[in-house]
């Protein structure tokens, strides 16, 4: 089952995140981004709450008295004078508060709060957050190959291969040990980009990748293919200590394949090692590539005085843990695979909150996917984003606890699993079930080397004389110590799993349809995939489930769609998912809830342990302006400054690395031959599921790419 397959070729090392964060906003508070009709705020709004109305009227702001959700806000329009683009791209870099440009609205933001409670005012905040300036990289910067895992038959740890001790290790893969892996390619670039298809939520993240590369020590090329599309799954925000004053940071669970036609150099190694089946007989189709990104340094406060009017990014250092394996017919391709399990609402581990984590509170445990081999008696657990990390110093070489942060990927920092004891895996939910395998997390035990050498996969063989019955149709569950030190069920199996390869597609508005952007660059269907203990729902037998659709409010809320009222469906795996209301710009959630399960109520979601479908309407704009009666370009009004009117304006503005290469702002720069036809070729949506596609937020209308590609036709 996907990420449960030997063998296992695993990775760790460390990477660079370049996120944007303009379009970010500091919801109920400073709104910078449009996210429904993807266009930045000109001028931005501040949401006060209503209970300063008489404040602001005394001081005399002007403001509409709006009600989002059933409460009610003053929406104050920031209407300032800007003499120009490069001003305005200057006040988001500044702190508010000490700007001249919008010095009438200084006070206002001593009195509003941002999210993060009472005493996180305006005043200060960064408009365009922590980096403004990030073009959406990411860069794994030869991650190590640490181990190639075989098939245990016992637990005494022979089948973890190393490049200290390669015995037993295939042929084809040996050379692997010792190697590295990263999204680099062969002229040293890294091409890699991530974006949000909803900017304020963890659970829509997209990694897009030209390719992975596997290199032996000697830089030699032994692997290389192009992955699908990824997105984060189970989303843990507790499991990430940070450096201060950096905040806790959720991390999740990355997935891709690779299938065998986009194989470049090494599927002959892989396919001599890949066992041509698996255990069902289903045939090898390509390469399956899990990942989690943790252990993140990352400054939330800038000094942009110091960049401007340049681009410095500022992006995260993180840690990488993950593995290559075997890619099965009727795996999932972006999502793990196996059975569910989830935590038990009310029985939080013990508070283990490290010293320095920045907050104290429980951490909970993350989903453990895991996989019952009743054949080979392997009990597989994959608890790579959900075991919880304690921060020990860096390299005492380098600073004492309160070091600077630095991107500099070859700082040694210390970190260690926390030590949350003996964790059992019981057949059954009561204290007194079965155990049929147990994992103890401590200095002297599973260690954080045991971790990353198995690439966060805990394998355990059992013996079958002392196997439970039915273990195939009965719910596990996860024991250890709760918040009162008491045993509890941390973690209980959720029997129904549903997930799908075309979370977070794209549609565009219009006519109704059932096909949207997402795993190819042409519309495809939206498909579920419904599994019950870890094997697929049949058609004939499907399961019935609560359905609720979400949508996001003006202040990025996530607030219960009245078009659609909760309701019981019944679903099925490779069900096609129909019903697309694609008549507004939107950005919506399709919540699937299996019986005895909670139905969180919608502010709720977050993403972290539920069953959803993200997906976004972009809107179509109306630009018959540009247009004569007879349908053709009217190049008298089709100027390349309209084109940034529409368009590039609000990329100036929200992503600002974009103009780094070439300013959109300078029309003289694209009125040519290979400009126009670069800049039409950036957005063609061949380039979609890759990282050259323009631009990376993908917030680009089939409207706009036409606008563009008929202002480009005049040049080509």
């Amino acid at each position: 089952m996907a990420q449960f397959n030997f063998p296992r070729i695993n990775f760790n090392g460390k990477a660079f995140i370049n996120v944007g964060t303009a379009n970010n906003d500091y919801p109920q508070a400073l709104m910078l981004y449009d996210m429904i009709n993807a266009r930045a705020y000109l001028p931005p709004l501040v949401f006060a709450p209503a209970t300063l109305q008489k404040q602001l009227t005394k001081d005399g702001y002007s403001f509409e008295l709006v009600t989002v959700s059933g409460q009610q806000y003053c929406k104050v329009v920031l209407d300032f004078e800007v003499p120009n683009d490069d001003a305005y791209n200057e006040w988001l870099r500044t702190r508010l508060g000490q700007s001249p440009l919008d010095v009438q609205f200084h006070a206002l933001y001593s009195l509003v709060a941002t999210p993060g409670g009472p005493e996180a005012k305006l005043e200060g905040s960064l408009p365009g957050e922590w980096n403004l300036n990030g073009g959406m990289e990411i860069e794994i910067h030869d991650a190590d190959v640490v181990s190639v895992l075989t098939q245990p038959t016992d637990n005494d740890g022979s089948h973890i291969h190393t490049p200290e001790n390669a015995t037993g290790c295939p042929e084809s893969l040996k050379p692997f040990l010792g190697g590295s892996f990263s999204n680099k390619n062969d002229n040293g670039v890294f091409l890699g980009s991530i974006t949000d298809l909803n900017a304020y939520a963890t659970n829509s993240s997209q990694f897009f990748y030209d390719g992975f590369w596997v290199r032996d020590a000697q830089g030699n090329t032994l692997m290389n293919g192009t992955p699908s599309k990824g997105m984060t799954r189970w989303i843990n925000s507790n499991r990430t200590v940070n450096v201060p004053p950096s905040p806790m940071i959720a991390s999740g669970m990355m997935c891709h394949a690779i299938p065998q036609a986009k194989m470049g150099t090494g599927w002959q190694a892989l396919a001599a090692a890949f066992p041509a089946t698996n255990a069902q007989g289903q045939a090898l189709k390509g390469a399956f590539v899990r990942y989690s990104f943790y252990q993140i340094y990352e400054s939330r406060e800038p000094d942009y005085s110091t960049q401007l009017p340049g681009f410095a990014p500022n992006p995260a250092l993180v840690s990488i843990i993950g593995s290559i394996c075997p890619w099965y017919e009727g795996d999932m391709m972006s999502a793990p695979m196996g059975r569910l399990l989830n935590p038990t609402p009310g029985a939080a581990p013990k508070d283990i909150t490290p010293q320095n984590a920045g907050a104290f509170k429980p951490n909970p445990l993350a989903p453990v996917t895991f996989q019952v081999d009743e054949v080979n008696n392997i009990f597989s657990a994959d608890l790579a984003n959900s075991l919880q990390e304690n921060r020990l110093l860096p390299d005492p070489k380098l600073a004492l606890e309160n070091f600077p942060i630095s991107t500099d990927p070859s700082i040694v920092r210390k970190f260690e699993l926390t030590p949350v004891g003996t964790l059992a895996f019981k057949v059954g939910t009561s204290q007194t079930a079965p155990t049929l395998a147990s994992l103890t997390v401590g200095p002297a035990a599973f260690t954080i080397n045991d971790f990353v050498l198995r690439g966060g996969i805990f394998d355990y063989v059992y013996n079958p004389a002392q196997a439970p019955a039915q273990m195939a149709s009965t719910a596990f569950s996860l024991w250890g110590t709760n918040i009162n030190n008491q045993p509890a069920a941390l973690l209980q199996e959720s029997p129904i799993y549903i997930a799908s390869d075309q979370n977070c597609t794209y549609f565009e508005q219009g006519p109704n349809t059932n096909e949207g952007l997402n795993q190819s660059t042409e519309p495809q269907p939206v498909y579920l995939r419904v599994f019950q203990y870890g094997q697929p729902v049949l058609q004939k037998a499907p399961v019935q489930v609560k359905h609720m659709q979400l949508k996001v409010n003006e202040l990025l809320d996530f607030v219960q769609d009245p078009a659609v009222p909760p309701g019981l469906i019944n679903v099925y795996d490779g069900q096609e998912l129909t019903g697309f209301n694609t008549s507004q710009p939107m950005v919506y959630v399709s919540l699937f809830v299996p019986p005895g399960q909670f139905m969180p109520p919608a502010e709720d979601f977050v993403g972290h342990t539920e069953f959803y479908v993200n997906w976004r309407v972009l809107p179509t704009q109306d630009f018959s302006a540009y247009y004569l009666p007879n349908g053709k370009p009217d190049y008298s009004k089709l100027t390349y400054q309209a084109l940034y009117n529409e368009i590039f304006r609000s990329f100036f503005f929200m992503f600002p690395a974009m103009t780094q290469a070439k300013s959109f702002a300078d029309p003289t720069i694209w009125e040519n031959r290979w400009a126009a036809g670069r800049l039409a070729d950036r957005v063609a949506l061949t380039h979609w599921l890759s990282p050259f596609y323009m631009p990376r937020t993908r917030d680009l209308s089939a409207a706009q790419r036409q606008l563009i590609n008929d202002w480009a036709a005049q040049y080509m």
